[in-house]
């Protein structure tokens, strides 16, 4: 996993799982210096990395699992 990797799981994690209502997109934006659009494509060009990426996508599935299991 490379240095930037948790960071751009972190960003994908947030977008694809902040409720209606509950949006952590724009301080998560803030945080990292981001407009909410550079946010959204930054969550695109993560998901296409995980479409391809079969080691990459194992851990974000490890990922998942524990944090459903909260």
């Amino acid at each position: 996993m490379l240095a930037s990797e948790p960071r751009q799981l972190l960003i994908c994690g947030v977008c694809r799982y902040s409720r209606a209502g509950e949006s952590l997109t724009a301080p998560l934006a803030r945080r990292f210096g981001l407009s909410l659009s550079g946010l959204t494509m930054a969550r695109d060009r993560v998901e296409q990395r995980l479409r391809r990426d079969k080691k990459l996508r194992e851990t974000w599935l490890q990922i998942e699992q524990k944090l459903k299991s909260l």
